[in-house]
């Protein structure tokens, strides 16, 4: 008999491909290893990062919750902002108080004008300062005071920026939106935080500036505003939002910008054009805010400040004479009526 062979029924495993298992990998997605990458490094290579490469800083930047080293990056930009306000008030306040009291400028000898033997020069005196006794120098320690107001004037400082942050991370709700994404408020955080770095760098550079001796100048360009040929023929709001952009416009503040256009741009895979509305927005709200808010105002010109219409200029020649002063009180004589020739003697 001839045998016969039974076939095992087809399954569908069966139908399916084996695949080696040298060929199944597990490999995480590349933006996990960038993210794992970026919370390993250290505070000072996140600072330079953000500001040196804030693209690829942005692509890779993780959530709030993964890092920590945001907290610290806006802890570090408050103390430094609120040092900075603080020597520029004393310094602005010393060079105020010393042209008040029109303190002599040193190599200069005082001349006395209104002395009894008609004016000179002064030899009655030898200066202390230069070979006389030496004056005593006491340390004055700060008053309660001061140390309030100097707490007050950083403390004010720093409350300006973290508002700044705040208003940030509300317009950059509307990029998630635009782009149909739920919106991050801790992305939003980062990324106002990070985009306010230059302001950091320039408070430290100004306080660098100050201890080395140097002088308060003016607020951004605001000290060059009176050379524009136009400026004379705004109106007054034109002219108070022309000097509160001109304090503004610093390298600092357009680099902060710009931190905030990548920042929403790669942070937050926004589209251009939002993350450019969001910037002229931001833009719109600290020029034009403050002036809104009557806190800032053009200088006014001191040449229409000083002629005030409808005021006659005092002339003191015009004043009357007191007749007590004159000749030691004796009356004045009237005058006499002009000499006449004299006339010939009349004949008998």
């Amino acid at each position: 008999m001839a045998s016969t062979k039974t076939q095992q029924p087809i399954t569908e495993l069966d139908e399916q491909p084996k695949i080696p298992r040298r060929q199944i990998q597990t490999a995480e997605p590349r933006e996990l290893q960038l993210t794992e990458q970026v919370t390993r490094r250290s505070l000072v290579n996140q600072i330079g990062t953000a500001l040196m490469q804030p693209a690829n800083f942005y692509r890779t930047l993780p959530a709030s919750h993964a890092s920590r080293q945001w907290v610290w990056v806006g802890l570090l930009i408050l103390a430094l902002v609120g040092f900075s306000a603080v020597r520029y008030d004393a310094l602005k306040t010393s060079e105020t108080t010393a042209t008040d009291t029109g303190a002599p400028i040193d190599g200069e000898i005082p001349i006395d004008a209104g002395g009894d033997k008609g004016g000179g020069i002064d030899f009655g005196g030898i200066p202390s300062d230069v070979g006389g006794a030496p004056t005593e120098t006491t340390e004055t320690k700060a008053t309660p005071e001061e140390i309030t107001a100097k707490w007050s004037i950083a403390l004010e400082a720093a409350g300006e920026i973290v508002l700044q942050w705040l208003i940030i991370s509300i317009l950059l709700i509307e990029v998630s939106l635009l782009r149909g994404r739920k919106p991050r408020m801790g992305h939003n955080w980062q990324i106002a935080i990070y985009s306010s770095l230059p302001f950091a760098l320039m408070a430290a550079l100004q306080l660098a500036y100050y201890y080395a001796g140097g002088k308060v100048g003016e607020e951004g360009l605001s000290g060059l505003i009176d050379q524009w040929k136009g400026y004379a023929d705004l109106s007054e709001f034109q002219k108070n939002v022309a000097y509160s952009l001109s304090t503004r416009l610093t390298l600092f503040w357009l680099w902060s910008l710009s931190l905030l256009y990548l920042g929403a741009r790669y942070g937050l895979k926004g589209r251009t054009w939002s993350a450019t509305l969001v910037v002229l927005i931001w833009a719109g709200v600290l020029v034009v805010g403050p002036v809104a808010a009557g806190w800032v105002e053009a200088p006014k010109d001191e040449a229409q400040t000083e002629s005030v219409p409808g005021e006659i200029p005092f002339d003191p020649s015009l004043q009357p004479s007191d007749p007590s002063l004159d000749g030691g009180g004796n009356e004045s004589v009237p005058e006499t009526p002009s000499e006449q020739p004299p006339r010939a003697p009349m004949k008998g």
